[in-house]
């Protein structure tokens, strides 16, 4: 079992939009600035389209690559701007029941500005990029292994990840988590990425299971929980946002320096009593739509990656595609966030052994912008 991260590690490098200068080419042109209806965008459940392409643009760069597209051939730039939503707005949606007396307390970190504790126990630690919530009667420590725990279940139990509660269906908690987020008024359309649920007891005994499992009782973390009981029965699920079907990604390898954040990502607990914890990073509302445009095809990506590897790679080693796919990068500028759509092409780089099948050596990718065929870094 591979022990997957919670969402607050991921937080430690978190990004938002500063004043940061993001090369003009990937700035919303005229007709998207001009924009000034306020678009909602429904959620699609567009599956990524794939075809094949085969190409040697040079002698050391060979391309045999699945071609990821969401079936779309044109689309807009779109503006997006934070949430803006204050601590009573956020309590009222997540705890709508705590009308309790509120402390603030201002803090200077990283990741948050103020905290925000109601008289049962509610709490609420956020800024303008990130927010994490807990409800009352609960301990923080036990819902974060409650969360670690049903990440792990998902993922060695994937055809049996969800188990249906007594006080709520599976369908009900993700239409529930759904119309939270359509509260919050997020301008991105939610795709779940992990779904789990167990009982408090099967929790329980789940964790008894990793004990014995160096991946997770070696590392040293894991928080032994208490005896659970059916006020811990718990859904969980985290989730990736599109927009108009296409994903809101960004390369691993590049940092704020070159105005782009981290994708907006959220994760909710939900047991009986409503929303037990809830973790949010970079989510925006919607501001404007550009124009659509029709967007450079694979085989100009392909011609911009060879470009890539010819003028900046090593000559004497060769690289391999494996593939392509397009994705909407959030990108910075004077505060605000732009989704600009680019192609992202995965390439195996050296070194590895020979005999190293291709799907098992290191990889990375470099980014073409969809609408000039631009390679990032030279924007």
């Amino acid at each position: 079992m591979k022990k997957l991260l919670p969402i607050l590690l991921a937080c430690l490098m978190l990004w938002g939009c500063g004043a940061k200068e993001v090369p003009a080419t990937t700035q919303v042109t005229a007709a998207a600035e001009a924009a000034e209806t306020t678009v909602a965008a429904e959620p699609t459940e567009t599956e990524p389209i794939s075809e094949h392409l085969q190409l040697q643009p040079l002698e050391n760069y060979k391309v045999d690559a699945d071609v990821i597209s969401y079936g779309v051939t044109s689309a807009a730039p779109v503006e997006m701007a934070p949430l803006g939503l204050t601590a009573e707005q956020l309590l009222s949606i997540l705890i709508p029941e705590d009308t309790s007396q509120r402390t603030v307390e201002m803090v200077e970190s990283r990741q948050f500005k103020r905290i925000v504790t109601t008289e049962q126990g509610s709490r609420l630690a956020f800024s303008e990029n990130y927010f994490i919530g807990s409800r009352g009667g609960y301990e923080d420590d036990d819902l974060w292994e409650i969360e670690d725990l049903l990440t792990f279940w998902a993922e060695d139990h994937p055809e049996d990840a969800v188990h249906t509660l007594d006080f709520m269906s599976p369908e009900e908690a993700l239409q529930k988590a759904k119309d939270v987020l359509k509260q919050m008024n997020v301008g991105y359309e939610p795709v779940v990425d992990i779904f789990a649920a167990l009982t408090g007891p099967e929790i329980n005994a789940y964790q008894q299971v990793l004990l014995d499992d160096p991946d997770y009782s070696a590392l040293g973390k894991f928080h032994m929980l208490p005896e659970l009981t059916d006020a811990h029965d718990a859904y969980y699920l985290r989730f990736s946002f599109t927009f108009n079907g296409i994903p809101v990604t960004a390369p691993g390898s590049v940092s704020h320096t070159y105005g782009i954040i981290i994708p907006p990502e959220a994760v909710m607990l939900i047991t009986r009593e409503g929303v037990a914890r809830i973790t949010c990073l970079n989510l925006r509302t919607l501001t404007s739509v550009g124009e659509a445009r029709p967007l450079i095809t694979p085989e100009q990506a392909i011609e911009g990656m060879g470009k890539v590897v010819q003028n900046r790679f090593y000559p004497q080693e060769s690289y391999y595609t494996s593939q392509l796919k397009l994705g909407y990068l959030p990108l910075c500028a004077d505060g605000k966030t732009t989704l600009i759509p680019y192609w992202g092409v995965e390439v195996l780089a050296p070194p590895y052994p020979d005999d190293l099948p291709p799907q098992f050596r290191p990889h990375i990718s470099k980014w073409f912008n969809g609408f000039t065929g631009a390679y990032f870094l030279d924007e």
